[in-house]
């Protein structure tokens, strides 16, 4: 048993090894992960409620510093386990310029809102988004929705 570093400030002294482990991961790491350039986050609550809406919010990193204009797509999932499990409110298709800038910080393009309809784990759509040739696809997401209160 290796504890991680920051386990050493709050456990008692003298009850560990003389090891600890520790895993530096850089903060621009997602540049080197992502091939395109483009990296698309859905920020959002990990819980919700059955008939209690979801705000889910559209944040892209990019690669290129430069003003650029970015096209958003929902993309519906017309089949499936998840598509009657909730109602989207908000653009399906937005366009959005993001500025020049230095730092690394994910902009905001889009939001859209999620109504619940059932109780359980649900899936929330994925979200493409493309700019100047390049295209991303933001990773799966889900959300617990509990039954409603009322």
């Amino acid at each position: 048993f290796f504890p991680w570093l920051r386990s050493l400030e709050i456990l008692p002294a003298g009850q560990l090894p003389a090891g600890a482990a520790a895993w530096p991961v850089p903060a621009d790491l997602w540049k080197a992960t992502v091939p395109s350039g483009l990296c698309v986050e859905l920020e959002h609550h990990t819980t919700g409620a059955v008939a209690e809406p979801v705000e889910v919010r559209v944040r892209v990193r990019r690669s290129i510093q430069s003003s650029q204009e970015v096209k958003v797509q929902v993309i519906r999932v017309e089949a499936g386990e998840s598509a009657d499990k909730y109602y989207l409110g908000g653009p399906a298709n937005a366009q959005s310029l993001l500025v020049a800038d230095q730092n690394d910080e994910a902009h905001e393009c889009s939001t859209f809102t999620l109504v619940p309809l059932r109780p359980g784990w649900l899936s929330l759509p994925r979200v493409q988004v493309s700019a100047g040739g390049q295209e991303a696809m933001s990773s799966p997401s889900t959300v617990f929705v509990f039954p409603s209160v009322q």
